[in-house]
């Protein structure tokens, strides 16, 4: 998630002032396409798509656009394949959302 947003700063589109938690964007019309591969590339892998989402959101308020592409990663979880998968990646997701589905569903039959 460093990489990520010295990455958007440094492309003009990320305030500097502003946390990762309560990210603000400052890109104004740009238009900024990602082009996929956020997942398996390190332990932070819903806080990225967390703050591409928000800054997507706000670019779009703003007029501009911040446009999220599914690499080949997201489309082999999609799929279900799980063998590039990086470790920390699964244990952000189990706290997030895995134990909330489960919490929802009554059991984690679902899995």
């Amino acid at each position: 998630i460093t990489a990520l947003r010295a990455f958007l700063v440094t492309a003009g589109i990320l305030d500097p002032e502003s946390s990762i938690e309560e990210p603000v964007w400052c890109g104004g019309t740009t238009i900024c396409v990602q082009t996929g591969d956020v997942l398996d590339r390190g332990d932070d892998e819903l806080a990225c798509f967390r703050l591409l989402a928000t800054l997507a959101r706000q670019a779009h308020d703003a007029g501009g656009q911040l446009l999220l592409l599914y690499g080949n990663h997201e489309s082999l979880n999609a799929a279900g394949l799980f063998q590039y998968a990086n470790p920390g990646g699964n244990v952000e997701f189990e706290r997030t959302i895995g134990a909330r589905i489960d919490y929802n569903y009554g059991s984690n039959r679902w899995r």
